[in-house]
């Protein structure tokens, strides 16, 4: 009886979410659904390579929202994970739609100001440590229509495709 409890708010929350983040986005850029082509970690050693833990992207798809930063992550047991993203570049023309993970140490992003140095130095590592960008120009030379993204963490570099979902 637990373990149906506990599925059910589970199944509830995820419906929850989708409902939630599926809805129309904001500008003219649609929904993406994300997976991984390449995956690399940074070995003690210093090298970059296809650790176990790198090849677990793989089983991941990121369900971005490219106008607000939403991210949902999916893993292979379709458990769902959302996370708030600040979109820093919009993306068109010759432009990556520019993606960071601001705050997460205190929840709190203040990118941009300086009144708090400190606070502002954590914002700033955070966005070295932790982008996605989307590639879908407009305006590319030779045109292309495919979405390409690449991601960085604090120790893995995950490339891939995407592909418009709404």
């Amino acid at each position: 009886m637990v373990k149906l409890l506990k599925k059910g708010v589970i199944n509830l929350a995820f419906i929850s979410m989708t409902f939630s983040f599926v809805a129309p986005a904001q500008s003219a850029e649609s929904m993406l659904r994300c997976t991984a082509v390449t995956a690399f970690a940074l070995t003690e050693e210093g090298s970059l390579e296809a650790t176990e833990g790198a090849k677990a992207q793989f089983n991941v798809a990121w369900m971005v929202d490219p106008s607000t930063g939403v991210v949902l992550v999916m893993n292979h047991h379709d458990v769902l994970a959302r996370f708030n993203y600040t979109v820093v570049q919009p993306g068109g023309g010759r432009n990556d739609t520019v993606l960071v993970l601001l705050g997460h140490r205190d929840n709190a992003p203040s990118f941009g100001h300086k009144d708090n140095p400190e606070k502002y130095r954590n914002d700033l590592a955070d966005a070295a440590t932790g982008f996605m960008r989307i590639r879908r120009w407009s305006n590319a030379i030779p045109p292309s229509k495919a979405i390409r993204f690449i991601r960085y963490d604090a120790n893995t570099v995950t490339s891939g495709t995407c592909k418009n979902i709404s």
